[in-house]
């Protein structure tokens, strides 16, 4: 659902949410194999200039690989470059590990 299409009190709530709202939701998506949901839900998060963490891109990694979809990967990655967590490379490794599948 389009933070948009919302009414006025929801729309607000949503973008008041904190990260970990916002994570958890992503996580919950990820896990009901609902990729495309965890996508779209870290779209509308950016969108309403909530920042993601060090814990954001794991469950992002993850519901790119069960959607084995190369271009979108790849243009989260950029996120994950740009991001401060983009020097750490734990989180890399992560990435690419979840990654394997679409890359091979």
């Amino acid at each position: 659902m389009a933070v948009s299409s919302l009414p006025p009190r929801l729309n607000r709530i949503y973008r008041s949410s904190t990260i970990n709202q916002w994570n958890s939701q992503i996580r919950e998506a990820v896990n009901k194999n609902e990729a495309h949901k965890a996508l779209l839900l870290f779209r509308q998060m950016k969108q309403n200039d909530i920042e993601p963490n060090n814990l954001t891109f794991p469950f992002i990694a993850k519901a790119c690989a069960k959607l084995s979809d190369l271009i979108y990967s790849q243009m989260i990655h950029g996120h994950i470059v740009k991001s401060p967590f983009g020097p750490i490379s734990l989180c890399k490794q992560q990435w690419w590990i979840c990654m394997g599948n679409v890359i091979s």
